[in-house]
């Protein structure tokens, strides 16, 4: 039960930080179609080193949580796998 919570909070983590990298990339995203990221420009150079961070970033945080997500999926149904064969039928016997 306690690797079940733990693949949760997991995912929980990196679904918070991949939304996180994600909204920095939608931020930074019409900046780039409206300018351009030339590394060559002032301006561009710094849009660009972030654009390309931000992409960067949503790769690094999306594999993980896709393994979370499995762990935590597979673990869930393990424990109700588990509590379904350790349940007692009722017996109604008076």
């Amino acid at each position: 039960m306690i690797g079940c919570v733990l693949a949760w909070l997991g995912a929980a983590v990196f679904a918070y930080l991949e939304t996180a990298a994600f909204l920095w990339f939608l931020e930074l995203l019409p900046d780039v179609i409206q300018y351009g990221y030339d590394e060559a420009a002032g301006y561009n150079l710094y849009l660009a080193e972030d654009f390309w961070q931000a992409r960067v970033l949503l790769a690094l945080f999306g594999v993980p949580l896709i393994a979370t997500l499995a762990l935590a999926v597979r673990s869930t149904i393990k424990l109700r796998r588990q509590g379904k064969k350790h349940e007692h039928p009722i017996s109604d016997q008076r």
